[in-house]
């Protein structure tokens, strides 16, 4: 773990969110952030929304073959919206963060700015936008390795380098959740091998573990 007490392990695992409107992002801002660990990066998904088939809006967060990160969404058809040069370092520890701030979308790895791309558009979700994390929905390109500190901010966090962060998300910016600008936050702390995920936000979103396989891990 990163923080805390524990992580969230996944191994061929997702968890998923009920259906909201909270994760229709349209053309607002937004941030998604998150601690992960793996022993590899290689064409996974850390997160999104497609629900076993390219459809209208769906989207998702993950690496491609070459271990680079990526934001992809679909309009009909796949279209990547940007992806770094870098690659993602193996068996330790990153901080990655993706953030729109108005039709600029950028990816920060471990606080600096890896790639940045200008467009415009609706970002939506299928199916009234399940959330799906360590996958994209479709159970496949499962994310094996660890997450910690998973959260979602409909606000744009980060627009230059910064600083990651050295404390568990809420007790550092508690503002976050007294003003719900924060929808989603998996701090991935509770009892070891415990199959019970909690959403720590406003919202305190009940966190579906699909197939029992993510867990908490001290």
């Amino acid at each position: 773990y990163k923080f805390g007490t524990a992580s969230l392990s996944l191994s061929s695992a997702s968890l998923r969110t009920p259906t909201s409107s909270l994760y229709t992002f349209g053309e607002r801002d937004f941030t998604i952030e998150f601690w992960c660990y793996a022993s590899s990066y290689v064409t996974t998904r850390f997160c999104g929304n497609l629900n076993t088939t390219f459809t209208t809006n769906a989207w998702y967060l993950g690496t491609n073959a070459s271990s680079q990160i990526l934001f992809a969404a679909f309009n009909a058809s796949p279209s990547t919206i940007v992806t770094t040069t870098s690659t993602v370092p193996i068996n330790t520890w990153n901080h990655i963060a993706l953030v729109r701030n108005g039709t600029t979308f950028m990816i920060y790895l471990n606080g600096i700015l890896s790639a940045a791309s200008n467009v415009s558009g609706v970002i939506d979700g299928y199916a009234a936008s399940r959330l799906s994390i360590g996958d994209a929905g479709e159970n496949a390109n499962y994310f094996n390795g660890y997450l910690d500190e998973f959260c979602i901010t409909k606000t744009a966090k980060y627009t230059a380098n910064f600083s990651v962060p050295n404390a568990p998300y809420l007790s550092a910016q508690p503002y976050d959740l007294l003003n719900a600008s924060t929808i989603l936050c998996l701090h991935g702390d509770d009892l070891n091998n415990s199959t019970g995920i909690i959403d720590s936000s406003y919202y305190q979103v009940q966190i579906t573990n699909t197939n029992t396989r993510a867990v908490i891990s001290t």
